[in-house]
């Protein structure tokens, strides 16, 4: 019938089990699963990108286009990420900052460059 629910789904934020049955979804959210599902891609691109350090070369570039995906999601009402999506989010975002702390710093209060990244991200 429809499309399956998915984990970009407001409704059902689980693995696709069975066809969307809402009233009216695939015309309402439709753009609001696309939005979320590129924002989703972008984001574990730019974690991946700090955690491999492998194409940091386009990193602000990734990021940059990461949070436009983040502000025009968050235009979308109701905001299609629950509060433990958004609780994911946060403990992915300091992990990145603390896995790229320098391990080895003598100043405190010293910053890598990756570890500036990182908080810029967040």
């Amino acid at each position: 019938m429809g499309l399956p629910c998915s984990v970009f789904h407001p409704r059902y934020m689980s693995v696709p089990s069975r066809p969307c049955e809402c009233v009216g979804c695939q015309a309402s959210y439709h753009p609001t699963i696309s939005v979320n599902k590129r924002f989703v891609i972008s984001y574990l691109n730019v974690q991946g990108k700090l955690f491999t350090k492998i194409g940091m070369e386009t990193f602000q570039e990734s990021a940059v286009q990461m949070l436009r995906e983040f502000r025009a999601l968050l235009q979308h009402s109701p905001v299609p990420l629950n509060a433990n999506r958004f609780l994911q989010l946060l403990a992915l975002n300091m992990f990145a900052i603390e896995n790229t702390q320098p391990k080895d710093s003598l100043e405190a209060g010293y910053r890598s460059a990756l570890q500036e990244s990182a908080l810029v991200l967040s």
